[in-house]
């Protein structure tokens, strides 16, 4: 097991990786805490090797991205009940992922994968 955290404002993101066999390659598993409450769980399943930079970097990467994912899901969600929406007309969806991309929360999970990619960790 694997303990990578980072700080990013007030909040602290951990990021606990481990690994384990199978029948037809090995997996890595990385599971993200955001100020200790268990937000995503991912896993990336390799045959032979990684070619990833440093161990685990591809697992966490991808659990930021799930996280990103689950953050623009609620967003878009949230979006369609406050304005009674419920099928979006040609060109809004966009719109709304653009306004998501401006919003702190995206902006905060960016930075941590810019942290994960330049390795810096606490």
């Amino acid at each position: 097991m694997e303990l990578r955290k980072v700080s990013i404002r007030d909040n602290v993101y951990e990021l606990v990786n481990n690994f384990g066999d199978c029948r037809d390659g090995f997996n890595h598993f990385t599971t993200l805490f955001k100020n200790g409450v268990e937000r995503v769980e991912h896993k990336v399943h390799y045959i032979n090797r990684t070619w990833e930079c440093y161990t685990f970097e591809t697992c966490m990467l991808g659990a930021v991205n799930t996280l990103i994912d689950i953050e623009l899901d609620r967003y878009i969600y949230r979006y369609k009940q406050d304005n009674g929406i419920i099928r979006f007309r040609r060109g809004e969806k966009e719109q709304v992922i653009n306004d998501f991309k401006q919003t702190d929360v995206y902006k905060e999970l960016e930075t941590l994968k810019q942290a994960i990619r330049d390795r810096h960790f606490d």
